[in-house]
């Protein structure tokens, strides 16, 4: 781990970022949803999965495609069944140059959400901007040590800008995403990390592109209410994680035998309802 002062950082590369001794908000996330064991284990070995990866892909066509080829591949198409296949390959692996590897479905999706975003009026919000800025701050109350990266910013008008790909970007669906993901803890997360470190309120506004014809574009800037919420979403997962660090006890779900329940929904569906349970 590296550790490295509170400040605001550009042209940071992501490996740098990873290596900074600073808490996340996708670690502060994992203790809400799960437990401080499950935090701890995420933050000591962050998992490296494919939507994460082919999200990295299209942050980087999108926002530092000067940068994309210098940083991934694209597996030209064989069949490695066949002895050519197999030396196609082979060759195209030994000159990657550890460079992360897409294949070319992989590819032709990001980079048709990345022409779909080009086209809309909406590109002018990830244009005259920064990507990919660091944030380094101490939360206030904990002391903790937090850190974040901005995928865009505005910094005249502090308007944060975060790309995510989905099924849906329609506005119901959307904001069942924002809370099912959490991503109304990363906006005010976030949000809180510039206004320590500027003095200034930014607006928080997400761009979810669909990853699916007719890979339709969003904008959305996050409620007020939604920062608040969040804000007191994360602030109970540092509390917790700093008495964590103190005691030195990062406990998992709770030892004990606990009574589970169907959800009210299925319930429901099966004809219990909170009147009509049936006597033994």
């Amino acid at each position: 781990m590296a550790i490295i002062e509170p400040g605001i950082y550009t042209d940071m590369p992501y490996a740098e970022y990873k290596k900074i001794e600073a808490i996340n908000n996708s670690t502060l996330w994992t203790l809400k949803t799960h437990s401080p064991l499950h935090a701890k284990t995420f933050m000591d070995n962050p998992p490296q999965t494919d939507a994460f990866r082919i999200g990295g892909a299209f942050h980087m066509l999108l926002l530092e495609p000067r940068k994309f080829n210098r940083f991934y591949a694209i597996m030209p198409e064989c069949d490695r069944r066949t002895k050519e296949g197999k030396q196609i390959y082979e060759v195209f692996t030994s000159s990657c140059n550890g460079k992360e590897i897409l294949s070319n479905s992989e590819y032709e999706q990001i980079d048709i959400m990345a022409d779909a975003i080009k086209k809309q009026i909406l590109y002018k919000l990830i244009q005259k901007g920064e990507s990919e800025v660091v944030l380094i701050w101490k939360e206030k109350k904990t002391k903790i040590l937090c850190k974040a990266r901005i995928d865009y910013l505005h910094r005249d008008r502090a308007i944060l800008i975060d790309l995510k790909s989905t099924i849906d970007a329609s506005e119901s669906h959307f904001a069942r995403a924002m809370y099912n993901y959490g991503y109304y803890q990363q906006a005010a997360f976030y949000c809180d990390g510039w206004k320590t470190l500027t003095k200034d309120e930014p607006a928080f506004v997400f761009m979810p592109t669909e990853k699916q014809p007719p890979y339709a574009v969003a904008a959305y800037e996050t409620h007020e209410q939604a920062i608040s919420a969040g804000r007191h979403s994360y602030q109970q997962a540092l509390d917790i994680w700093a008495e964590c660090t103190k005691t030195g006890k990062w406990p998992g779900y709770e030892d004990k035998i606990k009574v589970l329940n169907l959800p009210t929904w299925a319930l429901n569906n099966e004809g219990i309802g909170q009147y009509n349970v049936e006597a033994l």
